[in-house]
């Protein structure tokens, strides 16, 4: 995690072929916004891009659901007590 004023990090990591041709620095500013937009600007964020094989694959493992999806998300803690707050 980041120190209470320090902007958190913001990890990419492209692993799919289907799109070569992709902006990740526009992809990286997009998820910096849409941070600042809602307050989280000290949360790291990491985002993998994959084919719909490894989505399968993630899906079934952490979901049960043998099907790709869009998007599976991860809590960086299990010590959330509401959305945006961490037990002290």
């Amino acid at each position: 995690g980041a120190v209470a004023d320090e902007e958190g990090s913001i990890d990419i990591y492209d692993e799919q072929s289907t799109l070569p041709n992709l902006h990740l620095s526009d992809i990286e500013q997009t998820i910096s916004d849409i941070r600042r937009i809602i307050g989280y600007e000290t949360y790291d964020v990491s985002l993998v891009l994959c084919e719909d094989e490894e989505m399968q694959e993630m899906n079934k493992e952490t979901r049960d659901v043998d099907a790709p999806t869009d998007i599976l998300s991860f809590p960086f803690s299990d010590e959330i007590v509401e959305p945006g707050t961490l037990k002290d």
